[in-house]
């Protein structure tokens, strides 16, 4: 998922559709929830429980979707202080969820990206890739390393 993620990001890199400082600041809080909360503490749930609570918050999330936003977005949004404080909450929130899922987190990622700077959706999704990426490379090394530490012992 995240060599997928990074290829698709080079195709909207050179088409300009990635708002790279967003993207950069969203990322970056994400990994840090993805390793050190989300992805240590999904792996301690039982994987039924885990389909379970992905299942709710798919809902909740297609629900809000589907009642959309009363404007297109701001395409030559820029980050500034107040934006990126939203995209640091937002985007360590994603980066638990992602790791505590297992998950690459695209379908959290682009509404949070909106959410949290109010760009476009053509936007979101070229730079939600970027996260996709981190977050899908981040939780795989720490599910890997916890798996060679317990085949160890």
């Amino acid at each position: 998922m995240a060599v997928n993620a990074f290829a698709n990001l080079l195709q909207h890199a050179r088409a300009g559709t990635v708002k790279w400082p967003c993207a950069a600041v969203f990322a970056g809080t994400g990994v840090l929830g993805a390793f050190f909360v989300g992805s240590t503490t999904g792996k301690a749930v039982n994987g039924q429980q885990l389909l379970l609570a992905l299942a709710v918050i798919m809902i909740v999330v297609a629900v809000s979707m589907l009642r959309g936003r009363g404007s297109g977005g701001d395409p030559s949004v820029r980050i500034n202080p107040q934006i990126a404080i939203r995209l640091v909450a937002i985007g360590f929130l994603t980066g638990l969820l992602s790791g505590f899922f297992g998950i690459g987190g695209g379908f959290l990622i682009v509404p949070g990206i909106v959410l949290g700077s109010g760009m476009p959706n053509l936007n979101a999704v070229g730079s939600s890739l970027f996260s996709v990426g981190a977050f899908g490379t981040t939780t795989a090394l720490n599910f890997r390393s916890r798996r060679r530490r317990g085949q160890r012992n």
